[in-house]
Order: C-alpha cells, then sequence, then structure tokens
C-alpha cells in the first residue's frame, strides 16, 4: 500500500511557535495551496449540523499522556511569548491545538490560532471520522458545518479527559481585546483596495502569519470568520469583508453550514484554577 503523505506528516511538527519543539521531528512546511471546501467522510456518521451526542465513543483514548507544555495557571497572560503556550497531547507524539491562557477571575485556556487544517487532519487520521485533506497544514481549517467543529470540540474532550468546546460570545470577545487594546487595524487580514489593487485580504493566510495581541492570540480579526456558542453567530470578519467593516465587535447570523469562510477557536477550561 502506498503510504498517505497527509497522515504521515501527521507525526512530525517543525520547531517553530506554530509546531513548538517537544521531542517532535522537524518538517519544511508546504507551499500554501486554496484549503478544500467539502470533505468526504470515512463513515456514515450523523447529520453534518448535529450536536456531538454525549454517548459517542471513540477508540484509541489517549487520556493519562503528560504534556510536555500543559495549560496552566501561572501562563494566563503570556501567550504572545512562546513559553507561555500550552498544548495537549492527542497521541503519542501528536500535540492538539497550541493554546494560551488567558487571565481573570476565572481564567481559560483559548487556542491561539484559528484550529488549522493541520489539527483537524490528525483528528480525521486518528478518529476516521472523515478524510485528512492534502493541502498547507498552517491555513484555517474551512469547509466544515459547526456541527463537526463541534464534535471535533468533543472528540479532544474525550481523548485528554479535558473539557474543550467552542468559546462563548463573552469569551471570545474578551480573549480578542486582551488587555483592552484592540490589534492595529493594519495587522487585519480583511479586504483593503487601492483601485484594483488588492492590498490585503482576498485571500485565507495561515494562522500565524499576524502579530498576536496582548494575550497571544492571532487573527481575532479578519482571515477566517470565528463560530461561536451554539454556531448561530460568527464574529471577526473574513478575508472578504472590506477593512473598513473589519472590527472585534463585527457579528453575523450563520446557519452552521459549511463554507469557505468559516473557522473556529476552541477553549478549554483548566484543570488547575
Amino acid at each position: 500500500n502506498t503510504t498517505n503523505p497527509v497522515a504521515a506528516a501527521l507525526w512530525n511538527a517543525a520547531g517553530s511557535e506554530l509546531f513548538p519543539n517537544a521531542g517532535f521531528t522537524a518538517r519544511t512546511q508546504t507551499e500554501q495551496s486554496t484549503p478544500a471546501t467539502s470533505r468526504t467522510p470515512a463513515s456514515t456518521a450523523a447529520p453534518a449540523n448535529a450536536a456531538p451526542s454525549s454517548s459517542r465513543s471513540t477508540s484509541g483514548n489517549a487520556v493519562g499522556l503528560p504534556s510536555p507544555r500543559p495549560c496552566e495557571t501561572r501562563l494566563a497572560g503570556y501567550g504572545k511569548d512562546s513559553r507561555g503556550t500550552c498544548f495537549d497531547l492527542v497521541a503519542e507524539k501528536v500535540r492538539g491545538p497550541l493554546m494560551v491562557v488567558v487571565p481573570g477571575s476565572s481564567p481559560f485556556a483559548i487556542t491561539k490560532y484559528e484550529v488549522t487544517l493541520k489539527d483537524y487532519n490528525a483528528y480525521c487520521y486518528l478518529s476516521k471520522e472523515c478524510s485528512p485533506v492534502d493541502a498547507d497544514g498552517a491555513l484555517p481549517v474551512t469547509g466544515i458545518t459547526y456541527g463537526e467543529a463541534a464534535r471535533y470540540a468533543a472528540w479532544l474532550s474525550e481523548r485528554t479527559g479535558l473539557s474543550y468546546r467552542l468559546p462563548s460570545e463573552s469569551e471570545w470577545t474578551y480573549a480578542a481585546k486582551a488587555d483592552g487594546g484592540d490589534n492595529e487595524r493594519g495587522n487585519y487580514n480583511c479586504l483593503l483596495k487601492q483601485g484594483s489593487s488588492i492590498l490585503r485580504g482576498g485571500k485565507l493566510l495561515p494562522v500565524n502569519a499576524g502579530a498576536a495581541n496582548s494575550w497571544g492570540l492571532v487573527h481575532s480579526v479578519g482571515n477566517a470568520q470565528e463560530w461561536i456558542g451554539d454556531g448561530s453567530t460568527v464574529v471577526g470578519g473574513t478575508y472578504q469583508d472590506p477593512m473598513s467593516n473589519c472590527d472585534i465587535s463585527l457579528k453575523k447570523i450563520h446557519d452552521g453550514s459549511a463554507d469557505q469562510f468559516t473557522g473556529f477557536r476552541l477553549v478549554r477550561d483548566l484543570s488547575d484554577s
């Protein structure tokens, strides 16, 4: 049988902030390509927009694997520094999404970046619930439904024994605003044109192609808009939204279906708080 290069790549990671070195083997990032907007299910499953079932089971549980970079309260507010990032393991030498810890009276972890195609491909490969997509793993995962995003969060919870979910609107807004300061508008991956020339926006960028806010979040505004709560709302704007409209306060109604503009972040409750 021919080795699947996408599956094989899941067992490697680059020694950069996006894929931090924790005893993993370095690899070279592939050339950026357009993300796929559809996926082939590996098996017959619940309807795409359905919420995950609490009775759903996944083989190969990774609960108990210690992370070399665990998310702890002591990291709150330090996510802009690579030493302030953290992650959980979903299998031997395979990490879950990279996270930062948001300070406050009830600190929580949130993904530093929009969930990446690499993150989601690892889920597809390990769970057999979907087919990995051969494209640039550093791009935000789009082209999936809200229900599929929620099932990914449920799978992470089961694999790690910790509690992952999509953020509430208040959690997302608080993390995006950081200490009260917004990112500079010039950093947003939203559409900015001069005549017929596109100066910014117009396409998805790798999740780490941008400056972080003071708590370490990147692309909270622009790039892919992000589901919050029950999936009926998206926030932050997209690479196709005019720069003049892009802001943390930008919200849109959404039906939870798959499209090329929508991705997501996840939050995780802290076990030591």
